[in-house]
């Protein structure tokens, strides 16, 4: 009886849950009358514009909306490129089911008024864009965090970004390269209250070759920033310190105009955050707590003294030529120190250890690229792209430990040293150039050539002895020094020749040289 009643109970629920809400179902036509296939439609909160759903319209021009809030104020949107965006004010009943047959793009809906007005969400040709006024975000947020409340878009804790299951390739401002190395020095940087629209791209880049599958191009955000910044000087300052030495500093110096942006960008701390945000207290300082939606995500463990900076240039010459240089340092001091003590409880015996250790390490790390592309005319293209990443990083660990059993019976003892020196230079460039010939013929010209040397130290000491084995001793020393470089060089041309609007034939001739080679000695005792 008890089993019955909960049941019933739990019915009762549901059923009252649905009957508060309503459904929304409706078809859209362009203006011959024809189903409109991926038509944008969005339900807007009137009070607040927050985006309560959306959806795409089938090949039949259907669109469904269930569980949509009844006794509430809403706004239908429909829009759909180069159409009028259609809007209706709503207020539905609770179970209520409202059927739309007749929306029209392009003209009138029966007995309604076609109202202009900017959507939330809208399927531009290929680009998805949203509308970031119709997302609240709180006072001071970043991109980030404007980026995580947006339909389809996932933001991982690690500040990697994923659109329907495909991971984000890179993020743009206005359309230019920010930061081109690393998504999320824009993403936490940039506060939201900033863009006026997101667009999320497929990237076809601005080469002419037709492309009649874009399942596998990359995906790109572009951050279209509100008319008041495109031409102005704005950024951030930021500081802060606390006991036991702890500190973080930073700043995003921006000057934006129309064929010019630069920007800025530094920070250090030693709190072990990798990341430029200070609004991320929101999460390691646990004020997200309320809603439980974000990871804990620390540093390593030790004292990380982190300091980085860097500088992002586009200019446009001419309406010609387009360059962005890019450069950032970042230096990262890691210092560690740990005790342990541990039981181990057998039948009739008890193991006790006691460990101590320490590690320092130190990274440093350049980034530089440079990159034009000119246009000779309206037929013809050429660009270069050239990147030059150097680093090091020096490691020296030392470690103790002490075993014995039950009480002054000695079992283990260790002690061991650890050393290694890495250098890396990667150097690469890529000079592609375009003609679009007769008959929309396209002739395409590509030189790549890329350089990694790597300079690898090693030297790791133990020594171990075993009272247990007849007092036995094992010392082991091994050393190890790589030096090693790939190399590759590729050549092509290729001739896209469009035989008709579905099909293409493409002809090519490439060449490839592969080379390397790696030197190591090794001593081991």
């Amino acid at each position: 009886m008890r089993y019955f009643l909960l049941f019933v109970g739990f019915a009762l629920a549901n059923l009252v849950h649905a009957q508060n809400n309503a459904e929304i179902k409706g078809r859209v036509f362009d203006g011959n009358k024809k189903p409109l296939e991926k038509a944008t439609v969005s339900i807007v909160s009137e009070k607040d514009s927050l985006v309560l759903s959306y959806s795409l319209t089938d090949d039949k021009g259907n669109f469904d909306f269930v569980r949509i809030p009844s006794q509430k104020p809403i706004i239908l949107y429909v829009s759909y490129v180069n159409n009028p965006t259609y809007q209706k004010p709503l207020q539905l009943k609770a179970g209520e089911k409202l059927q739309l047959d007749s929306i029209i793009m392009g003209g009138n809906m029966i007995d309604e008024i076609l109202i202009t007005a900017v959507p939330p969400i809208r399927l531009n040709g290929d680009t998805l864009e949203y509308k970031a006024d119709y997302f609240k975000t709180r006072p001071n947020a970043t991109v980030e965090e404007l980026l995580q409340i947006l339909p389809g878009i996932q933001v991982n804790a690690d500040g990697s970004i994923f659109y329907q299951g495909r991971e984000v390739s890179g993020i743009r401002v206005n359309n230019k390269d920010f930061f081109v190395q690393d998504m999320k020095i824009a993403t936490k940087n940039l506060d939201a209250s900033l863009i006026d629209v997101v667009q999320v791209i497929k990237d076809k880049g601005e080469s002419k070759r037709e492309i009649l599958d874009d399942t596998n191009l990359p995906i790109v955000i572009n951050l279209k920033m509100k008319k008041e910044f495109l031409k102005a000087d704005f950024g951030k300052f930021y500081g802060g310190a606390a006991t036991r030495e702890r500190y973080e500093s930073g700043a995003l110096i921006n000057t934006f105009r129309d064929t010019l942006q630069i920007s800025f960008i530094g920070f250090a701390n030693n709190i072990g955050r990798s990341g430029f945000d200070y609004s991320e207290l929101s999460q390691y300082g646990g004020l997200g707590r309320g809603e439980n939606s974000n990871f804990m995500m620390y540093g390593s463990a030790g004292l990380m003294n982190q300091i980085s900076s860097g500088i992002n240039v586009n200019y446009d010459i001419a309406k010609k030529l387009k360059t962005n240089l890019y450069y950032n340092f970042a230096k990262d001091d890691h210092l560690f120190e740990q005790t342990d003590l541990n039981n181990r409880f057998y039948d009739e015996i008890t193991d006790r250890s006691r460990s101590s250790g320490n590690s320092e390490s130190h990274q440093i790390r350049h980034e530089m690229r440079a990159f034009a592309r000119y246009h000779v005319d309206t037929t013809a293209q050429v660009s270069l792209d050239l990147r030059l990443n150097t680093g090091s990083n020096n490691f020296t660990g030392q470690n103790e430990s002490v075993t014995w059993r039950n009480e002054n019976d000695p079992v283990r003892d260790v002690n061991t040293s650890n050393l290694s020196n890495n250098k890396n230079i990667n150097f690469n460039y890529r000079v592609n150039a375009e003609k679009r010939l007769q008959n929309k013929m396209l002739l395409s010209l590509e030189h790549q050539y890329s350089r990694i040397n790597q300079d690898i130290f090693r030297n790791n000491d133990n020594w171990n002895r075993y009272y247990l084995l007849g007092d036995s001793i094992v010392d082991q020393t091994e050393r190890s020094n790589v030096v090693s470089y790939t190399q590759n060089l590729k050549n092509r041309i290729s001739l896209q020749v469009p035989l008709n609007k579905g099909f293409n034939f493409d002809v090519f001739a490439q060449f490839n040289v592969d080379e390397e080679e790696q030197l190591e000695e090794l001593l081991n005792r």
